[in-house]
This record gives structure tokens, C-alpha cells and sequence, in this order.
């Protein structure tokens, strides 16, 4: 073998060893139930129920907070930490609404997909919604949320199932650039 090959072919397994040895990402979840979740700060609830909104808050994964908001027609989460807060609100009653009256399933548990060196990467939630095409029944998708290590959230995705949406959440699917 030449040394110029030699050389590319350690290179080349150097370099993609800790892509083959890194571990997926684990998964923590956690509650939007009323039941589990805790007493709104009483600033945060009034700029809420000012504009005609319930809230209540919840524990989220690594310090974050899940706020679950809801209006008589629609429900939604935002995600709030020490420097960091983000609404799913245009994503889901807006942008991206699955049927009418969409709202995320407080009895499904939120799933965060959790790197052990940068935190949180992808948060999994449910939305369902009255069927546009038939008022009887309910249609269900899972949207994927990600959190880039420059401090953005973005949603990234909606998937007909739970299966999906990890396959989403664990790939390099990212926020759109910003202009």
C-alpha cells in the first residue's frame, strides 16, 4: 500500500470512529397532565389569563419549564429555561395545523431525546385535531421540536407516528438557516 493511502485510510477511520462508537440518544419524559404539574408563578399566569388564556406549569427535562397553554379553541406548549423560551403556538394553531382545533395531547407524555454532553436535542409532542374532512373523528401527528447548539428552537417536523418522529429527531434535520 502506498503511504498516501495508508495515511487517508487511518485519517478516515480516526475521524468517523466517534461517530460509530457515540451512543443514541436517551430519551426522558415527562407530564403536561394537570395532575403532575405544579402552580403557575402568579406574573406568569395573570399575562396569560390577561389575554384570555389558561396555563399551567409542568417539570420539563434538564431545567426546562413546560408552560401548557390553552384557549377555548386551541392548546399549545411553550418551553421556557434560565436564558431560553420558545413557543409551539405558531407551529401548531397557524403554520402547521393538522385539522381544526388542533391542541397537543396533554394524556401523551412529552419525549425529550437528550445528548449527554449538550442537553436537550429534540423534544417529541403530540397534536390531534378534529378531522377537516370528517367533523367524527380525530387525527393525530407527532411534531418534532430541535434545539441547536447556537440556542435555537425550531420545529422541525410532524410524523404520523412516534417512530418517525424519533427517526426525525435523531437525524441532522436543523433549523432553518437565519437571514
Amino acid at each position: 500500500m502506498r503511504p498516501g493511502i495508508a495515511t487517508r485510510a487511518v485519517v478516515g477511520v480516526l475521524t468517523l470512529w466517534p461517530l460509530a462508537c457515540s451512543s443514541p440518544p436517551a430519551t426522558v419524559s415527562t407530564s403536561i397532565r394537570e395532575s403532575d404539574c405544579t402552580a403557575t408563578p402568579a406574573d406568569v399566569k395573570q399575562r396569560f389569563e390577561s389575554n384570555g388564556l389558561g396555563v399551567q406549569q409542568c417539570d420539563g427535562a434538564l431545567g426546562w419549564r413546560v408552560l401548557a397553554v390553552s384557549s377555548e379553541a386551541n392548546s399549545w406548549i411553550e418551553l421556557r429555561s434560565a436564558a431560553l423560551s420558545w413557543s409551539s403556538e405558531d407551529s401548531i394553531v397557524y403554520q402547521n395545523p393538522i385539522g381544526q382545533f388542533p391542541g397537543v395531547d396533554s394524556e401523551s407524555p412529552l419525549e425529550w431525546r437528550v445528548d449527554a454532553r449538550r442537553g436537550p436535542t429534540a423534544l417529541l409532542f403530540h397534536v390531534t385535531a378534529q378531522n377537516p374532512d370528517d367533523p367524527e373523528k380525530r387525527v393525530s401527528r407527532v411534531f418534532v421540536t430541535r434545539f441547536e447548539e447556537d440556542g435555537r428552537i425550531c420545529l422541525i417536523g410532524r410524523e404520523p407516528s412516534l417512530e418517525a418522529a424519533r427517526a426525525l429527531a435523531d437525524s441532522d434535520a436543523s433549523c432553518p438557516a437565519v437571514p
